[in-house]
């Protein structure tokens, strides 16, 4: 289909308004599509969606508010449900991320020495076992930890990219250190 609808303007127009636009309308009721004529740039109001996070993902609370949220009964059909479903744990999940982004903080020496000093301790099979499990936690929250700025890394760098940055200065610093 050939466009007829058409704006014109004079050089010293677009001088005066470099970042005017013209917007077709859709044809609503004749044979021509309403021209809208805009003097400044449109406002760009669509949110990106939130994104979900791999350290958020992987935390032990998320599969217990997954059941949770499959147990709420849904009326209405099969296709409608399962959406509803969706709808109410992705709502539940992003809460959840949103309360619990918190600054991670690995302390190496301080996790180190809590396990140093409760494995000194240890002189029958059951401190061992609570000993293991106490492991296992602090371990899990330091690997949560290590996840989340892996990602923040990746997500700086993807940002900034190849700029010449403080951040990737100290990062190139720190490797010809350790060279």
């Amino acid at each position: 289909m050939e466009r007829l609808d058409r704006a014109y303007a004079s050089p010293e127009w677009l001088d005066k308004y470099p970042l005017s636009y013209v917007k077709h309308l859709p044809i609503m009721n004749s044979n021509h599509s309403t021209i809208f004529y805009q003097t400044e740039p449109p406002q760009n109001l669509r949110r990106r969606p939130y994104q979900f996070e791999n350290w958020c993902l992987g935390h032990p609370d998320i599969p217990t508010m997954n059941a949770s949220v499959w147990r709420i009964p849904i009326a209405g059909s099969t296709m409608y449900c399962f959406t509803k479903h969706l709808s109410l744990l992705r709502q539940q999940i992003k809460q959840w991320c949103l309360d619990h982004k918190v600054v991670w903080g690995i302390d190496w020496k301080d996790l180190s020495a809590q396990l140093t000093a409760s494995a000194v301790n240890i002189v029958n099979i059951p401190q061992g076992n609570e000993f293991m499990s106490q492991r296992q936690q602090l371990l899990d929250k330091a690997s949560m930890a290590q996840s989340y700025w892996s990602q923040r890394y990746k997500d700086k760098y993807i940002q900034d990219g190849d700029l010449p940055t403080k951040f990737f200065f100290n990062k190139m610093k720190q490797k010809q250190r350790s060279t």
